[in-house]
């Protein structure tokens, strides 16, 4: 009716008593011990026992044990051993009522798996006062019940007493908790839950603790039982004090607020991965075995195979997370971005690192009004990561590039001061394939740490005279970027020319196979007066003839 299997009369005159006064007690088959006598003492490290429940367990040094001539015959506090069970044969007994230390018994029944009603009382803190007493009720009955013939003869080893202890309670800090200094009224809510008074006086009162209440040890724990009692809701209401000194959040709390609000302002929906993810990502990305996020690092005690290895990057999340929604039934375009960490293998060391990817799906429905005119496409998203950069006023350099999971042709590196810090790519054809996404998919990733470096702005006067601005055509071979021949203008022009912006990309009739035509706009300013055409002029053709002689034609 208790809730625990009867097996003898002796066994549940134990479990009887531990359900009454919450002290485990065991019972051995004296007959069954090694030798007439038992001990406590820990175990050896690899010591092995066989309990109750037919399982044997290896233990360690932080384990406690019941021996009896040197051998196992019990985990103490957790559960006893299968060589001294109690049976149908038993004829002698020998009972043990102990105290153990709470955190020893938690250690050894967690490590273990073992979850007995004795781990459970011990793990949580069991009074030590109880044991004789346990132990007197536990033989009462048995005479009671007719178990057999008691011997009343009891050895004792160690002191059950608790000792004495006293927790002094103040008006001061009972103000300052509660609100309410009234010293009068805590005797009569403590009392009744077992305390005493030792001794008192107009603004404290030193109370002494019941033994079976290891929790109380310290004054705050004697105002939470007068709050509980009294109620919460009795408590007067306060305002919290004045905070004095004005809190900030950091620089990468700030940089990640930003970016969020600029990709969320952009059309994106932030989503949050697990660092964890299944080792099938590098399968899946065509990801060659040198590429270094083909290593991940696997984790000891994975949850699951899907969240086995630690990410090398944010992309496969990206990737996996808009696949689960499509297979819930979504049509439409999504747009996602995440600010996480990833983990690279250096040796047997992991490097972690920050990173923040966006990605850019078309949609399963991607029909509009407005045809292919509304659709997202490459150069969307490497707006997108350029707006990033401009809002903290760095500059990105966007670079023709190569990844394994990336279209040849639609594929960037992305460098800050030199380095490459990410990239923007469309999924290859045959990746979306196999990842069953029936449209194009564009992503970028880069590296947060440049963030945390935004350049400070720059002031300077009002321009005060007009700009004059004139256009250069010029037939470049494919493969030489618009960000070589920007570059290669502002290296030629004079300090006059104040900005360069491309205007037209043509190839077709007239041009030549394997080049095209570049049509950029050149703004023209005196800090001091106003040019005129002639200057102007003047200036722009000396520039054509520099670019010519560098092998670039004119149109």
């Amino acid at each position: 009716m208790c809730g625990i299997r009867p097996i003898s009369n002796i066994v549940d005159v134990t479990n009887y008593v531990m359900l009454f006064l919450g002290q485990p007690l065991h019972a051995f088959d004296f007959d069954k011990l090694p030798a007439p006598e038992i001990t406590v003492r820990s175990s050896y490290e690899g010591e092995r026992i066989v309990t109750l429940d037919g399982r044997e367990h290896e233990l360690s040094s932080d384990d406690l044990l019941i021996t009896s001539g040197g051998l196992p015959i019990g985990l103490a506090g957790v559960m006893g051993g299968a060589n001294s069970e109690i049976d149908d044969t038993t004829r002698r007994i020998l009972i043990e009522s102990a105290h153990f230390l709470p955190h020893r018994i938690s250690k050894t029944s967690r490590r273990l798996g073992i979850n007995s009603e004795a781990a459970y009382r011990y793990a949580r803190g069991v009074d030590r006062a109880k044991a004789p007493l346990a132990l007197s009720y536990a033989l009462d009955l048995m005479n009671k019940w007719g178990c057999g013939k008691v011997y009343t003869s009891v050895i004792l080893e160690g002191d059950a007493n608790p000792g004495e202890r006293l927790v002094p309670l103040t008006s001061k800090k009972l103000k300052t908790y509660l609100g309410d200094e009234d010293l009068a009224e805590t005797p009569k809510i403590l009392l009744p839950l077992g305390f005493e008074v030792h001794a008192s006086s107009e603004e404290r009162i030193i109370f002494k603790v019941p033994s079976f209440r290891m929790d109380v040890e310290i004054e705050e724990d004697l105002i939470e039982e007068v709050a509980r009692l009294k109620g919460y809701d009795e408590l007067p209401p306060r305002l919290p004090g004045k905070i004095h000194d004005s809190a900030t959040i950091g620089m990468e709390s700030r940089a990640e607020r930003k970016l969020r609000e600029i990709l969320m302002g952009r059309g994106y929906v932030e989503i949050l991965n697990y660092s964890f993810i299944s080792p099938k990502f590098t399968k899946d990305l065509m990801l060659p075995p040198s590429d270094l996020r083909a290593m991940p690092f696997p984790l000891a005690n994975p949850l699951s195979v899907e969240q086995s290895v630690m990410r090398t990057f944010l992309l496969p999340g990206l990737a996996y997370a808009i696949c689960d929604n499509l297979r819930k039934g979504w049509r439409f375009p999504i747009r996602i971005f995440e600010i996480g960490n990833v983990f690279l293998k250096e040796g047997t060391n992991l490097r972690e690192e920050k990173h923040i990817a966006g990605a850019i799906f078309l949609g399963k429905d991607d029909r509009s009004p407005y045809g292919d005119v509304d659709k997202d496409d490459f150069f969307t998203i490497k707006g997108d990561l350029v707006a990033l950069a401009k809002a903290f006023r760095l500059h990105f350099d966007i670079l023709p590039g190569k990844e394994p999971f990336g279209n040849e042709g639609q594929t960037a590196d992305v460098i800050f001061e030199g380095q490459k810090i990410g990239f923007i790519t469309k999924i290859k054809p045959s990746i979306e394939r196999r990842l069953e996404l029936p449209a194009s998919l564009y992503v970028f990733e880069v590296a947060f740490d440049p963030f945390l470096r935004p350049q400070a702005p720059k002031f300077g006067e009002v321009h005060r005279y007009p700009a004059v601005y004139r256009d250069i055509s010029l037939i470049a071979p494919e493969d030489m970027t618009v960000n070589e021949i920007s570059r290669l203008i502002r290296q030629l022009s004079p300090a006059l020319v104040s900005s360069v912006r491309l205007f037209d990309i043509y190839k077709g009739k007239n041009i030549p196979e394997g080049h095209r035509s570049l049509s950029f706009t050149l703004e023209y300013r005196h800090p001091d007066r106003t040019l005129s055409d002639d200057e102007v002029d003047e200036l722009h053709n000396k520039l054509r003839a520099q670019m010519m002689s560098r092998g670039l034609k004119l149109r």
